[in-house]
């Protein structure tokens, strides 16, 4: 999971925002809008821990979803890069 992540977060620049969906499933998605504002999304399984845990290793902090008509997510936003 770890390797996908960064692949796919790999050339993020700062100030980037990713969403986490899927919180209470075995497979989360991550999903980024490019330049173009086209949706990009990578499913991952394993732990909500180590997802964090690697989205913090590459300067992302993360924050639950305020709405609370949505299912639970996260919002993600890159401060260093």
């Amino acid at each position: 999971m770890e390797n996908t992540l960064r692949g796919f977060l790999e050339n993020s620049k700062e100030g980037e925002r990713v969403f986490v969906e899927g919180l209470q499933n075995d497979t989360k998605k991550v999903c980024r809008v490019s330049e173009t504002n086209q949706l990009n999304c990578v499913e991952l399984g394993g732990l909500e821990t180590q997802l964090f845990s690697t989205l913090q290793s590459l300067g992302y902090i993360c924050t639950l979803s305020a709405d609370p008509n949505r299912p639970p997510s996260f919002d993600c936003k890159k401060f260093m890069d």
